[in-house]
């Protein structure tokens, strides 16, 4: 699993990707398709045509992490939006990747006490 935490931004894209493409190739879509900044230390998270895979491009600072999860059985539950791509909380993430539905997963609201 990932070690993400509330601050941390993810991208998703909608469609599917060829899986052939590595690194280099998921930075190309990270600015093509989802068009932003590969080097801003967001997630960026792609799946396959049969949603039987997932690839999590991350950079850290030094270097890329690419993050690739195949499953067994099953599909990964993704969005149908006219958009290329959505943002998703780092929970919803992690529900995604456990091959749950975000969007129907209740989540309490984040909130910050004022004082």
């Amino acid at each position: 699993m990932l070690a993400l935490s509330a601050n941390d931004k993810v991208f998703l894209c909608i469609g599917h990707l060829d899986f052939r493409r590595q690194v280099k190739g998921l930075i190309k879509a990270t600015q093509e398709i989802l068009k932003q900044n590969p080097y801003s230390r967001a997630y960026f998270v792609f799946t396959n045509k049969k949603k039987t895979s997932v690839k999590i491009l991350h950079y850290d600072g030094t270097g890329y992490w690419l993050h690739w999860k195949i499953l067994s059985e099953g599909k990964f539950f993704w969005p149908k939006l006219d958009s290329a791509s959505c943002t998703m909380s780092p929970m919803e993430l992690q529900v995604l990747l456990s091959q749950g539905n975000p969007v129907q997963a209740a989540f309490r609201e984040e909130w910050v006490k004022v004082a």
